[in-house]
């Protein structure tokens, strides 16, 4: 009798009296070498248990799948301030202590706002003159202090003084900084720009405006004024931003769904 004939008459008898049990745990099977198990789930009307693992760009939409599908006692909700992320584990371990899959996980990606993007991206980047101008006129909309007639103004100087020499700065009593220029022809004047700017811009999609403060750093090199913008603690406001992204998950779903912070 041939080796196979010997396993498939060894495979039925087997089969007769011992069946995979789905409900068991720690079940194994013995694979001859080049054989291999195969699942036939895929023939099956539905799955055996769901995965899906669907990446969200607010808040809104995380906690309105949370609330159609979570189950209290199942699931919980993991949130990372490090990783701008907030995931839900829909059949996580239960209460009594009954090991679940963690395969159907849907999850909140936070995604910084295209317009505080462009802000955050030029933030403590030196720029010249007139590169400085042309991004307050492309973002003068984000601008809520100075007004936006007064940005415009500070754009058009720049325009106008692409040609002189600057020579010193002054700081002055209400905080702004005059730069002291000679002209080619060498006429003198002074020019005010202020040392800090107030913007209005979403951090992350999705969420309420914040207010926030830009500073404005000058320096004088080789007769050119450079600028460098840089949003104020910058850290701090966008760790807030993800706290109230987190607070907005914790207020729409249910009180038996925990929320734990991990790394």
């Amino acid at each position: 009798m041939s080796e196979n004939a010997t396993l498939f008459e060894f495979i039925a008898g087997e089969s007769a009296h011992d069946h995979f049990d789905a409900s068991a745990r720690g079940q194994f099977a013995m694979v001859p070498e080049g054989w291999k198990v195969d699942s036939l789930e895929k023939l099956q009307e539905t799955p055996n248990r769901i995965k899906a693992c669907p990446v969200f760009r607010n808040t809104a939409s995380l906690t309105a799948y949370i609330n159609r599908f979570a189950d209290a006692g199942v699931a919980v909700v993991e949130s990372s301030a490090g990783r701008r992320q907030i995931t839900a584990k829909l059949d996580y371990h239960r209460v009594d202590k009954t090991p679940g899959w963690s395969d159907w996980t849907p999850t909140f990606q936070a995604q910084f706002d295209p317009r505080y993007a462009r802000w955050r991206n030029i933030s403590g980047s030196p720029m010249t003159q007139k590169r400085a101008g042309e991004f307050l006129e492309e973002r003068a909309v984000d601008v809520m202090e100075p007004d936006p007639a007064t940005i415009m103004d500070m754009v058009m100087q720049f325009d106008a003084l692409k040609k002189v020499t600057f020579r010193q700065s002054t700081r002055l009593h209400d905080g702004q900084r005059q730069f002291h220029y000679q002209e080619e022809n060498e006429a003198r004047g002074a020019v005010t720009l202020p040392e800090r700017i107030k913007i209005r811009t979403p951090v992350f999609e999705g969420m309420e405006p914040d207010v926030l403060v830009v500073r404005l750093r000058y320096n004088i090199d080789d007769g050119k004024l450079v600028f460098t913008f840089e949003i104020h603690d910058m850290e701090q406001v966008e760790d807030r931003a993800f706290q109230r992204c987190e607070d907005a998950v914790r207020v729409e779903i249910s009180d038996s769904i925990p929320i734990y912070s991990v790394i």
